[in-house]
């Protein structure tokens, strides 16, 4: 990786970069590809994020949180990419498909899961953006409040009030849906509805 990195920054920086690009491509690849339509796309963010970084080292030699501020630049690659592709949505079939890779799991469950992750995936699909990210962050990546918090430049305190609204929102979408799809008509109600969606999401 070094041998590709020139410019005026120096060899020690070159050094200091490589080692943080090992310890935090691959799980920015996997952050990529939880939010593109397809592998390409997931490999063109990351490639565009590393250069921003590779510009910005001078700044990244005082980042407390390395691979959160890896992500932070990430996520404005990614809505830049939005932006320009007018993409609305940012659930990738690679998550589902990665989510529900299991070895050795038993296939009438592994059929169910599929269908519960499908149902999270669509009722999360309808949240603002902000939103999805801030669960997907915390589900998807295992992140804390204070690394959200950089990922998605905004103060720590308030990444905790997100995800609490998030969660409702999501679970209240999860509740419309189960009405949608007739689970009224199956004897359940209202508070079975909504214990069901919230299983549902916590178990995704």
């Amino acid at each position: 990786m070094s041998k590709h990195l020139t410019g005026p920054i120096g060899d020690y920086d070159a050094s200091f970069f490589e080692a943080v690009y090992r310890k935090t491509y691959r799980s920015t690849l996997t952050y990529a590809l939880r939010r593109t339509k397809d592998e390409a796309d997931a490999y063109d963010v990351v490639a565009e994020t590393y250069t921003v970084a590779w510009r910005r080292i001078r700044e990244l030699r005082n980042v407390e949180l390395p691979q959160a501020w890896i992500y932070g630049i990430a996520h404005k690659v990614l809505s830049n990419h939005r932006r320009s592709r007018a993409r609305r949505e940012a659930l990738s079939g690679r998550v589902r498909h990665a989510m529900l890779s299991e070895a050795h799991e038993d296939p009438e469950r592994s059929v169910e899961k599929r269908l519960e992750l499908a149902e999270v995936c669509a009722a999360l699909a309808q949240l603002p953006q902000r939103d999805q990210e801030a669960l997907r962050l915390a589900a998807f990546e295992g992140l804390d409040a204070r690394e959200i918090a950089v990922v998605l430049s905004v103060p720590a305190p308030l990444v905790r009030s997100i995800l609490y609204r998030a969660r409702r929102r999501l679970n209240a979408a999860l509740l419309s849906r189960a009405r949608q799809d007739g689970g009224a008509g199956h004897g359940h109600d209202d508070g079975e509805q909504e214990n069901a969606s919230r299983r549902r999401y916590h178990s995704g």
